[in-house]
């Protein structure tokens, strides 16, 4: 059972782990009925509340990917668009989106602590537990907003109207906090729940979301360290099947270890319905070129054994598992470019709800950290800290065992084992949110963000045979990535006016 159980109280915890905002429209519950100050009086009560601050996750983390060289959103009025072409500024509308969701969720997260502090009166382990959930929850928001605007202001008490006017703390400021609260929940969260609270942060979450703040912040040892605790935590397992596992019949499986629920009716969420048919986000020819072959060579290696008259044969298993591409079986025939919305000829497998046919009305939880994750930041990490030993070989091969590849190749030297992690980071984690910030921690976006190719659609005369398949570069989807300019993102224009002690990053004046 999903961890949403309480929300048929709707818009109640919204008005109790808000701000005091006047005309707040959705503190609608009559006040005869309901008087907050009594309010956090029990575990149920409080776990109401709860359910309002984890309900400030957003399912859109994924569409992160579009901003990056693996997909393209051919839409702009969606948002992603303009950052992968370079375009975006202060007033656009993913930058005001991501730090206005991550404040939405620290605001409540405050609240929440605060009126739990101040006013619950039960189980102290039950209390301490919650505290621990909200906490987890603000170091994932504040984790976030370093990763790409990196000074901001760290708020860790609700405010009042009177005290909004916020400066920034610095980047390490920041993080200091977020391993602070992600400390603090590894000490009280528990490690497992019943059926009836999966959902809920865990243990292993914290300790999982630890080592990504470590690993982005190059704490190469101190990753390890972290991610190495969560594997001897002896919870989570990779999937067996990795096309299932993006799966509903597959929700809340031993790889999953933290997530956003969502329920048909109740909190449903729209990308996974959409994304179907709407083609948002499209993968380009430069994703699916990096694929290996099925005997893990790349197609760029004469020995790989690439035919390009059939470029999609005996590739890595992954591809088909996550990317709809020209000529292959889709919903019992071939898949068309010409007859679909795709400006790349290829469409994203990964995600659909293929039998939910109620736009907006998805069911699908999006895994947000996920145990292929753990293991190949542990690889990473322990990889740049002592070099490739035998920790990193197991740790990778049993992410590339999962899909059906080979191992790596023996011997590697600390550089090329970096190249097969990032690799393999890539192919895991498509339309995850994972790759935007990993080509900008790496200090590649550069180099990676170029001309975006697809297959031109309008001259696949035959999308079964590839000798009529023409790789087009359409000025829409090119890359293009401003360094060092692009690395921080612009503070949103309407804070700066808004809050006068807030000064823009330097490179965006």
């Amino acid at each position: 059972m999903k961890f949403i159980k309480y929300i048929a109280l709707p818009f109640l915890f919204l008005a109790l782990v808000s701000g005091g905002c006047k005309r707040d429209l959705l503190n609608i519950t009559p006040l005869s009925s309901i008087n907050p100050d009594d309010f956090f009086r029990n575990e149920k009560e409080a776990s109401v509340a709860l359910t309002g601050v984890y309900s400030a996750l957003d399912e859109m983390w994924i569409s992160f990917d579009a901003m990056s060289d693996d997909l393209y959103d051919q839409y702009p009025w969606e948002g992603p668009t303009e950052v992968g072409d370079g375009t975006f500024n202060p007033t656009s509308g993913y930058i005001n989106w991501k730090w206005t969701t991550n404040y939405r969720g620290i605001g409540r997260a405050n609240r929440f602590i605060d009126n739990m502090l101040q006013k619950a009166k039960f189980d102290q382990t039950k209390m301490s537990q919650m505290i621990g959930e909200a906490k987890f929850l603000r170091a994932f928001w504040y984790a976030d907003l370093a990763d790409f605007y990196q000074d901001v202001p760290l708020i860790l008490v609700p405010q009042s109207l009177a005290e909004a006017n916020t400066p920034k703390s610095t980047k390490d400021q920041v993080v200091t906090a977020v391993l602070k609260d992600l400390d603090d929940a590894i000490a009280v969260l528990p490690a497992t729940y019943g059926a009836g609270d999966v959902g809920r942060a865990t243990k292993g979450a914290a300790m999982s979301l630890k080592a990504r703040v470590l690993l982005y912040n190059q704490r190469w040892a101190e990753s390890a360290t972290a991610a190495k605790s969560v594997m001897d935590l002896s919870v989570y397992n990779l999937y067996p099947t990795y096309a299932e596992l993006f799966t509903v019949q597959a929700e809340n499986n031993s790889e999953v270890i933290f997530d956003s629920q969502y329920q048909k009716n109740v909190r449903p969420q729209g990308y996974t319905t959409t994304i179907r048919d709407w083609r948002s986000d499209v993968p380009f020819v430069q994703l699916t070129n990096d694929y290996y072959m099925s005997n893990g060579k790349p197609i760029s290696d004469p020995a790989s054994g690439f035919d390009p008259v059939n470029p999609f044969k005996n590739r890595d298993p992954r591809l088909n598992m996550t990317l709809v591409v020209p000529g292959e079986m889709y919903h019992g025939v071939p898949y068309i470019p010409a007859n679909d919305f795709s400006p790349t000829g290829m469409a994203i497998r990964k995600w659909v709800e293929e039998d939910n046919l109620e736009y907006w009305n998805g069911e699908l939880n999006i895994i947000l950290i996920r145990y292929a994750d753990v293991l190949l930041m542990y690889a990473e990490a322990q990889n740049e800290a002592a070099g490739p030993d035998a920790s990193v070989y197991n740790a990778i091969n049993a992410v590339r065992e999962r899909a059906g590849m080979p191992d790596v190749p023996s011997g590697l030297s600390k550089e090329n084992m970096r190249n097969e992690i990032r690799h393999e980071r890539r192919i895991e984690f498509v339309a995850e949110g994972l790759r935007y910030s990993d080509i900008r921690r790496w200090k590649i976006a550069e180099t990676v963000m170029v001309n975006g190719l697809g297959y031109d659609s309008g001259k696949l005369s035959d999308p079964t045979d590839p000798a009529s398949w023409v790789f087009d570069v359409i000025n829409a989807n090119s890359r293009v990535f401003s360094a060092p300019k692009d690395y921080v993102w612009p503070i949103p224009q309407s804070e700066i006016q808004t809050n006068k002690k807030l000064i823009q990053n330097p490179a965006w004046n």
